[in-house]
């Protein structure tokens, strides 16, 4: 039997929907703390800023790391991860004429990984010791494609840990 999977994994809707969530209840307790009368006012005004700002940094910057990606898994056990480039701040300002570029980087399933019946948390370490967090959450892939990718990355990191030497084993 053979492990080899690839999916195309899109991001994930739910996911942006509960980062847009907490965005608006950090601007929202930023306006609670702001509206205090025993507060002097410049130091509300910097307070009301200061969490609404925060918030706009965390979701632009959420929203420009939201790019598609391809995972490779082969028969062995090996993983390709295929990503295309971010965007650069202020992409449709600066750079129109921007090209996509695509990246692919060979990878391994790191042990912090994370792996849920609905809910996968890669944790990949490229060979040149970058790490790649990939959150694939039920709507990212379509459900074969995610039971299929739950059980090859389950297998490899079963198949990882046994190969790794145990505590009292002698080399």
């Amino acid at each position: 039997m053979s492990i080899a999977v690839t999916a195309n994994i899109a991001p994930s809707r739910s996911l942006l929907l509960a980062v847009c969530f907490m965005c608006v209840l950090a601007c929202a307790a930023g306006i609670l703390s702001a509206s205090s009368p025993d507060l002097y006012w410049p130091l509300r005004l910097l307070i009301l800023l200061m969490s609404c700002l925060c918030s706009l940094f965390v979701l632009l910057n959420f929203l420009r790391t939201r790019i598609p990606v391809r995972l490779d898994i082969g028969g062995e056990g090996e993983i390709v991860l295929r990503t295309a480039a971010p965007l650069p701040w202020g992409y449709p300002l600066r750079r129109p004429g921007l090209s996509q570029e695509s990246y692919s980087y060979h990878v391994s399933l790191s042990e912090s990984s994370t792996l849920w019946p609905n809910f996968l948390l890669l944790n990949l370490l490229a060979d040149d010791g970058r790490l790649h967090i990939l959150p694939i959450l039920w709507d990212s892939v379509q459900p074969a494609t995610f039971r299929a990718l739950s059980v090859a990355l389950r297998w490899i990191a079963v198949r990882e840990q046994s190969a790794k030497p145990q505590k009292g084993d002698f080399l």
